[in-house]
């Protein structure tokens, strides 16, 4: 399990790579996020995270973090 601490500095990246992407500046929407994904360890969600900000031009949704962590 992710500490929220360690969600936040990944989505932190996503902020930075997508400069548009506002889904997270809610603390709703930030902490359905953290329920969504926080049984995912870190290194798994983090590689997950940078593959598909390597691969893509929008941002992810929390369907497709899932789906590259299973990779």
């Amino acid at each position: 399990m992710i500490s929220k601490v360690d969600f936040l500095k990944i989505f932190n990246g996503v902020r930075l790579a997508y400069p548009n992407f506002k889904t997270l500046d809610s603390p709703e929407s930030s902490e359905l996020w953290y329920e969504l994904l926080k049984d995912i360890d870190y290194e798994v969600l983090s590689n997950a995270v940078l593959q598909h900000i390597s691969l893509h031009k929008y941002p992810p949704s929390i369907s497709e973090i899932r789906e590259l962590c299973l990779e």
